[in-house]
């Protein structure tokens, strides 16, 4: 039997002296954490077995407990080797602190007689701790993430963390020698054989993961910009319908005035101007289109410059000038103020589309013998506030919400029965966002007990007089 214990001894040596320098020999290559524990729980247990050897011999009960206490060593580092797999802390300052608490106790017990289970019951408590803590974080806190070889490796921890209890019960009877080491050296052996194995299980489901997560996060990217592209697209289409549409009112115009040219004299400067009017506004129309196809990747399509508020304001008043009269709608505004405030915008953009687009919506959501009033506050010293206020229909909470999104028809028919009409609050966002501001909606729905109001708010670059800014 002695034989057997000695060539086990050898055998179990042997294995642990090829993973420690296999261990060493990968961490050098690979500077990964796991295999340097790895190495350093190899060399402890190779220290633990010549201390234990050199202990067979050992004189008085106190030598043979405190040098089976070496092998805590070895123990720690392979629960914390365990532990690199589901990426857990080891409990390093308790185990330090239970294991000096052990060699106190065993030390009192010595001074108190106690027999030598007593004794070494400390020193194997905390030899079995780190087992028993990898085990409960194998089988129960983290057990959804341990493989079936990890559940082997836990079976072998927990005969472990038994083996040192029998230490303590056992190590004083004659024949516990006899089967003591070779269970000791044939558990060792078992891990030295299954370690490798948790290792490359552990390694491939880690590359497995990084390669996953490098899928995922290219789908996601490909979902992303699949969105973008349907977005731009719909953005495109909403663009051509509006387009079109646009087009055809001023096309529509100038059909039925050489219609009435036909029919008899017509008077020339009126007819002119008319006319030219409506190709001013085509002309305007198809600049912000080509402006907007570029404000999608830079706002180079803009010239910013510095414009009187009160002429921009007058261009376009003059553009709705018919259609207020058909609804007998008024457009009021501090003239003084207006005149005395500069905006930094670009003009075709501003007389083109947002300002268009904010008037023409109050316009035609206004009842006729409305009222629509415009004013001008000062923001910062470098912006201004335009607000535009009507008392039509009024819109709801979620039509505002929507009423920025492309993919939601948000178009109704105003209180004449007129239809959706301009470039779309969407595309002016984007128009303000470039020019440096932006724009917002405040909002009462219309009900039989009192009138709607909607409030927008233009912020814009740009300065005032002082003064001018107080007159009411």
């Amino acid at each position: 039997m002695e034989t057997f214990v000695q060539t086990t001894f050898i055998i179990i040596v042997a294995f642990a002296a090829v993973n420690m320098i296999a261990s060493f020999g990968i961490y050098a290559g690979t500077k990964r954490d796991l295999y340097l524990r790895l190495a350093l729980f190899w060399f402890t247990l190779i220290l633990n077995f010549l201390v234990q050897s050199q202990a067979q011999s050992a004189v008085g009960e106190l030598a043979i407990i405190f040098s089976f206490g070496f092998g805590i060593i070895p123990l720690n580092l392979l629960g914390y080797a365990t532990l690199t797999f589901y990426q857990v802390p080891f409990p390093w300052r308790i185990i330090s602190a239970g294991s000096l608490f052990a060699v106190l106790l065993t030390l009192v017990f010595q001074s108190l007689g106690f027999g030598f289970t007593i004794k070494a019951l400390p020193i194997a408590g905390v030899a079995a701790a780190p087992l028993l803590y990898t085990l409960w974080i194998i089988l129960i806190k983290n057990k959804n993430l341990s493989t079936p070889l990890l559940k082997v490796h836990a079976i072998l921890l927990f005969l472990l963390s038994v083996h040192c209890f029998n230490f303590a019960i056992f190590r004083m009877e004659p024949e516990a020698q006899l089967w003591g080491w070779p269970i000791a050296y044939g558990l060792y052996q078992l891990l030295a054989i299954l370690i490798p194995s948790v290792v490359l299980d552990f390694s491939h489901r880690e590359e497995q993961g990084r390669l996953q997560s490098i899928i995922d996060l290219r789908i996601q990217e490909l979902k992303s910009a699949h969105k973008e592209q349907e977005a731009l697209l719909l953005e495109k289409n909403y663009l051509l319908r509006t387009l079109t549409h646009d087009i055809n009112n001023p096309l529509m115009v100038i059909q039925g005035r050489l219609a009435l040219a036909r029919r008899g004299p017509v008077k020339m400067d009126s007819f002119i101007n008319s006319i030219e009017g409506m190709l001013v506004r085509i002309k305007g129309l198809i600049h912000q289109v080509k402006t907007f196809e570029r404000l999608h990747q830079t706002t180079e399509g803009l010239v910013l410059e510095d414009l009187n508020l009160m002429t921009c304001v007058a261009e376009v008043l003059e553009l709705f000038e018919e259609r207020c009269q058909q609804k007998n709608i008024t457009i009021e505004f501090p003239r003084a103020k207006f005149e005395k405030c500069h905006i930094l915008v670009d003009h075709e953009a501003f007389i083109n589309s947002v300002l268009p687009n904010i008037l023409g919506n109050a316009i035609k959501f206004s009842h006729n013998g409305g009222v629509i009033r415009m004013d001008i506050e000062p923001h910062n010293p470098n912006h201004i506030v335009l607000s535009v206020t009507d008392s039509g229909l009024g819109m709801s909470p979620t039509m505002i919400k929507n009423i920025y999104e492309f993919s939601t028809n948000s178009s109704r028919r105003g209180t004449g029965g007129e239809a959706g009409t301009g470039f779309g609050i969407p595309i002016l966002a984007k128009t303000m966002k470039a020019f440096g501001g932006s724009i917002s909606f405040t909002s009462e729905m219309e009900t039989p007990e009192k009138p709607g109001s909607t409030r927008v708010e233009l912020t814009l670059q740009g300065t005032m007089d002082v003064e001018i800014a107080q007159i009411a």
